[in-house]
């Protein structure tokens, strides 16, 4: 019997993430999959805080729209075996350059350690922001303006 594949990141209504950061360690921030809707041919999944994201082939993307409000589709995240450069298109007019790679073994967050990790760099400006996924979990910890952001607790499906 063949293990089920498990997506990079896991869209299902009822999924939520709990995260602390470190310039408000007492306030945790929770991200919860709302709702599903059909976009075009992709089913999408909307959080709590307005981002809607879908998942195909492994790889997730999200919609943007331009300044006349023409929505086009972005990808966000996918399993790069080695460092592979991409770029986004924010607004319909930003271009930026991010840097995708696989961690090799453990990444630990909160104390607890995750496997089969994948970090995602965009050089903002003069500063950089910094995602790290953990396959079938989702987003474990952000890095912008040198702020952390870290994964408390979660329940996916």
């Amino acid at each position: 019997m063949q293990a089920k594949h498990k997506p990079l990141f896991p869209l299902a209504v009822g999924n939520y993430w709990i995260y602390t950061d470190s310039k408000h360690p007492d306030k945790p921030d929770t991200v919860r999959i709302t709702m599903e809707r059909m976009i075009g041919t992709d089913t999408a999944f909307t959080d709590n805080h307005g981002m809607t994201l879908t998942e195909k082939n492994d790889s997730v993307f999200t919609y943007d729209e331009t300044e006349l409000q023409a929505r086009y589709k972005e990808l966000l995240y996918f399993p790069a075996q080695k460092e592979t450069q991409f770029s986004r298109l924010v607004g319909g007019d930003l271009l930026f350059s991010v840097t995708a790679c696989r961690i090799d073994g453990p990444y630990k967050v909160n104390g607890k350690e995750y496997f089969d990790c994948y970090k995602f760099t965009t050089p903002h400006y003069d500063e950089k922001y910094v995602v790290i996924i953990s396959r079938g979990i989702g987003i474990i910890e952000t890095e912008e303006s040198g702020i952390k952001r870290s994964l408390k607790e979660y329940k996916v499906e």
